[in-house]
């Protein structure tokens, strides 16, 4: 399958620092498919993956976000703020210039047939169930 493409990405630039990426190193039974340690510059991930590759997409770029929030700091800007927007903007940006080989990936998994895509409705789902219980901006102010 396409994703195979991912688990030959062994480390990732993120901003001033390299992460390494360990496949399979988390165990089937864990409550989780990825842990990112940035503390180590580490980004692991579960073997169930292997059984499951319509999430592997999804769980990869999920911690890579991790790393990004850490490295830029995210954490400390306001979603949806101009700031925010604009720091993640430039993160991104550097993320696939230092990392062209991600370019390519994402092209594949774009280019795959519509059957072996990865359905977006249990991600979306999950991402809405997270936002509802948050106010919205009128709300706060």
């Amino acid at each position: 399958m396409q994703y195979d493409k991912l688990k030959e990405i062994k480390s990732l630039v993120v901003g001033p620092h390299t992460y390494r990426l360990e496949w399979d190193s988390i165990p089937v039974g864990a409550e989780y498919d990825g842990h990112c340690i940035n503390t180590q510059r580490l980004i692991m991930f579960s073997s169930r993956l292997n059984e499951q590759p319509t999430t592997l997409a999804e769980t990869f770029i999920h911690e890579i976000i991790h790393c990004l929030s850490t490295v830029y700091d995210l954490d400390k800007v306001s979603a949806g703020d101009e700031h925010f927007v604009e720091i993640l903007s430039i993160a991104l940006l550097k993320l696939l210039q230092d990392n062209p080989q991600l370019v390519g990936v994402v092209q594949q998994t774009v280019r795959m047939p519509e059957e072996d895509r990865p359905s977006m409705a249990e991600p979306l789902r999950k991402a809405k169930s997270l936002c509802k219980d948050r106010p919205s901006k009128a709300e706060i102010l």
